[in-house]
């Protein structure tokens, strides 16, 4: 299925097995906009529980920016995880890595870079604060998604968490 938000639904497909039911998601997607307001994550734990009763894997994917961010959002996808098995993902910036581990030239340079690097860290340190929480994540640059999200349903799988 498909849930896509922000402070309102987008777009909404339950689950389904059929054999169009891909396309219909990609089709979706492909319409989806960008919509400036911040997302509602305590309205998405609210659809949620009207569109799907059972137990279900919820790859939520989005992007923090800021530890502060995502502590922010963290009672709901507590209470997210407590209903489902939610996988969250989200985006490293790649230009800022490399950025932040480069030689620096001058005072403002070194400033700029030890700001990237804290970038950098806050990232690492969302994923070891969602994993405190029994929540499990994926963080990978947006060229790795597809193979990342795919292993981390493998290990799940393996796990027995997914049936």
């Amino acid at each position: 299925g498909l849930l896509t938000f922000s402070d309102r639904v987008g777009a909404a497909v339950r689950a389904d097995s059929s054999p169009g039911q891909m396309a219909r998601i990609m089709d979706l997607l492909h319409a989806e906009k960008y919509r400036r307001t911040e997302a509602d994550f305590e309205f998405v734990y609210n659809a949620m529980k009207r569109v799907s009763s059972s137990r279900s894997l919820m790859l939520l994917f989005t992007n923090f920016e800021t530890l502060i961010a995502m502590q922010r959002i963290l009672p709901v996808l507590r209470k997210l995880n407590k209903q489902h098995l939610l996988v969250v993902i989200f985006f490293s910036n790649s230009e800022v890595e490399n950025y932040a581990y480069e030689p620096a030239a001058n005072l403002q340079e070194l400033y700029n870079r030890m700001v990237a690097r804290q970038m950098v860290g806050d990232k690492r340190q969302m994923a070891v604060e969602l994993a405190n929480h029994g929540i499990q994540s994926i963080v990978c640059k947006p060229e790795d998604l597809t193979i990342s999200t795919l292993n981390k349903y493998l290990a799940l799988k393996a796990k027995g968490m997914i049936g």
